[in-house]
């Protein structure tokens, strides 16, 4: 990124400001003793500062002096709210208080609190301000939202645990009372009795229903990991391999794996089971089960998307898994995750995946619209 630099301002009405500026400049000498800087500004768009105190070395960290230009050194992101805040303020003539991350020389990005209050000065009006480094803060409180997150998630699990072992109990139980009629009523029919076809229907839904209770008791129970540091892109390829002979050749797989991508602290057997998982849940998307799925490892040196909060901010690595089917509406992609819900929305399966990934610091992103097929993004932080 290129540093950044003090940006010329337009050039503003110079009287109307002179004896600002001469006002400011003679200020008590403790104010540059303050942590923060002082500024004296414009309301123009480019939010023209005029006078600032000597904390604009180590806010901003920029050479030159005012006047020079503010708004270019905010976050793309958070700049028309900047700027909104001012024109709001300006108008009413009211004070305003404004968080926001600004573009220090260095490159690095900074969050700033500002506290700013327009004062008119002849025909014009001008901002006296303060800027204040809250970064440590904005990290610490980032940190506790994703501890308290962390905490209200593994207390969700552990209801919904609760929840699936209670149900599956009381599930078997009528499932046994319908066992127990069906068998004694066989034994009392003879065997040419034409009832007896109603029986065996009566007995593969058990078996069917059985299964399903297995599902339901296996939610409640998450193995232990045995975690260590492995290469991600190995356990791709083997699974790359198992879906080759599973998924017809009329399903187009293509692969982009970046090479020498660092490693991660993960259980091996479980992230293999979770990428197969999205792997036959996208070819099961395709219709008439022809099309392409794409698989995808990238390495990002920096933060994490707008992931989740159990996701741990840093350097991390994304798999995606893609298919061009026919994509998911807005109510089954806000079902994707739901244990219950049809196997067309993926339900059991996807829901498992995610409390996988979950459990190794991850999370599972799915986008999709119709026609326009789905992207599952795998975000597992990079190892030390």
């Amino acid at each position: 990124m290129k540093p950044a630099t003090a940006q010329p301002a337009s050039e503003p009405s110079r009287p109307a400001t002179a004896a600002l500026v001469a006002g400011a400049a003679s200020r008590p000498t403790w104010l540059d003793d303050l942590p923060g800087m002082a500024f004296l500004g414009g309301t123009d768009p480019d939010r023209t500062l005029e006078w600032v105190s000597n904390g604009s070395g180590a806010l901003l960290g920029l050479a030159s002096a005012a006047p020079f230009a503010l708004a270019p050194l905010i976050h793309p992101e958070e700049r028309e709210m900047v700027l909104d805040y001012v024109a709001s303020a300006t108008a009413d003539l009211q004070s305003f208080v404004v968080e926001y991350r600004v573009r220090q020389a260095n490159g690095h990005w900074r969050t700033v609190w500002e506290q700013s209050r327009p004062v008119r000065h002849g025909h014009q009006i001008f901002l006296h301000g303060y800027l204040v480094d809250v970064t440590a803060r904005v990290e610490r409180d980032r940190a506790r939202g994703a501890a308290e997150q962390e905490r209200l998630q593994n207390q969700n699990t552990l209801a919904l645990n609760k929840l699936f072992v209670g149900i599956a109990h009381e599930f078997n139980n009528l499932l046994h009372g319908i066992l127990t009629s069906a068998e004694n009523i066989a034994a009392e029919l003879p065997p040419d009795h034409p009832a007896h076809e109603s029986l065996k229907n009566i007995f593969a839904s058990y078996n069917r229903s059985r299964d399903f209770d297995q599902k339901i008791r296996a939610l409640a129970q998450r193995p232990p990991l045995e975690r260590k540091l492995i290469p991600l892109a190995p356990v791709i390829e083997d699974c790359l391999q198992i879906l080759h002979t599973i998924i017809p050749d009329k399903v187009e797989i293509t692969t982009n794996l970046a090479p020498g991508c660092p490693a991660v602290s993960a259980d091996s057997a479980s992230l293999h089971q979770v990428v197969m998982n999205l792997c036959l849940q996208a070819w099961q998307r395709l219709p008439d089960r022809r099309g392409r799925l794409d698989l995808a490892l990238t390495h990002h040196s920096r933060g994490f998307p707008s992931a989740g909060s159990s996701v741990r901010s840093g350097s991390h690595l994304c798999l995606t898994v893609r298919d061009n089917g026919p994509g998911l509406d807005k109510y089954s992609l806000g079902k994707i995750f739901d244990p219950f819900c049809s196997r067309k929305q993926a339900g059991l399966e996807m829901y498992r995946a995610r409390e996988t990934v979950q459990a190794h610091q991850g999370e599972i992103i799915v986008e999709s619209e119709p026609d326009q097929g789905t992207a599952c993004h795998i975000y597992l932080p990079v190892a030390g």
